[in-house]
């Protein structure tokens, strides 16, 4: 099964290295947007990916926890994993991945999303 995910980080170095985690886990179909506003754009224009991976704290007029919310919302079926680097960010109504995170940690909860690649 081949299951495409949207990345969405406002750093661009960290994007980057997210998308070849992704690779390397075995995501054929990776799309990215280095804002909430530009992922809702695309979303809009009909990208449908399976799991949107996305910071919490970006640029614009939305965060990541506002897409997720919309995402919720306008794309119910889409799973949802935020990720962030700050302690003090409490979201309780999606799982969120503290960085710096481990290519295990992120693989745990891919597989708690029931979103790995199959082999």
């Amino acid at each position: 099964m081949s299951i495409s995910v949207l990345a969405v980080e406002d750093n661009a170095g960290i994007l980057g290295m997210l998308c070849l985690i992704l690779e390397s886990l075995g995501f054929e179909k990776i799309d990215a947007a280095p804002s909430a506003d530009e992922a809702m754009q695309m979303l809009d224009a009909g990208l449908t990916p399976d799991l949107v991976i996305s910071d919490i704290r970006m640029e614009g007029t939305m965060d990541g926890h506002g897409l997720a919310q919309w995402l919720k919302q306008q794309h119910p079926r889409i799973r949802i994993l935020l990720t962030t680097g700050y302690t003090s960010v409490e979201v309780t109504d999606f799982p969120v991945l503290r960085k710096p995170y481990s290519l295990s940690r992120l693989n745990a909860e891919l597989e708690n999303l029931k979103c790995l690649p199959a082999e």
